[in-house]
């Protein structure tokens, strides 16, 4: 197996860890928002941006997990591009942990009065800066789940490859004796 030091091993479960917690955060808070207030219009933006916040730790755990194994079944060594791949994941991961906790802490904040003393609808402006946020992280998230996507590809085939020629390589050394 392709040999990944202690300490990026220990920092890749730590982020797994926290992904996870986030994770377990993020259903714990939609649930009880729904629970006490159900959906409805004064709910349902709050409801989606938790759906959206899940789905992107979901991928962002996935991901990481996924390149981890790769780079451990990697023989006899992971390459450089597989290894550069990990460290993306493991920096964006860690971006989008912060990202989303935060979005929830602010879904939280907001959801803590009582009903009477929120407004039911949020200003224009809140509205704009939410979509336009929503619409970005979408559009960063999707450009980076398809950047993933072959650079995944990419190291099956490598894999592949080198099976390959262990195989081919163990076939003429069995043909010569």
């Amino acid at each position: 197996m392709a040999k990944l030091s202690p300490e990026i091993l220990t920092n890749i479960f730590n982020l797994l860890r926290q992904l996870a917690e986030e994770i377990e955060n993020a259903c714990s808070t939609e649930w009880i928002l729904f629970e006490k207030y159900g959906e409805n219009p004064r709910t349902n933006n709050e409801l989606e941006e938790l759906q959206n916040v899940k789905e992107r730790l979901n991928q962002s755990y996935s991901r990481l997990n996924i390149l981890t194994l790769r780079i451990l079944e990697a023989q006899p060594i992971a390459s450089n591009a597989m290894v550069n791949l990990l460290s993306q994941a493991i920096h964006n991961g860690s971006a989008n942990l912060e990202a989303s906790h935060a979005s929830i802490q602010e879904i939280k904040k907001g959801w803590s009065k009582p009903m009477s003393e929120q407004n039911p609808y949020p200003d224009e402006e809140t509205k704009k800066r939410c979509l336009e946020r929503l619409r970005q992280t979408n559009y960063q998230l999707e450009l980076y789940n398809l950047f993933l996507d072959d650079a995944i590809a990419q190291i099956d085939a490598e894999l592949r490859q080198q099976k390959r020629a262990r195989l081919l390589q163990r076939n003429q050394l069995t043909k010569q004796l």
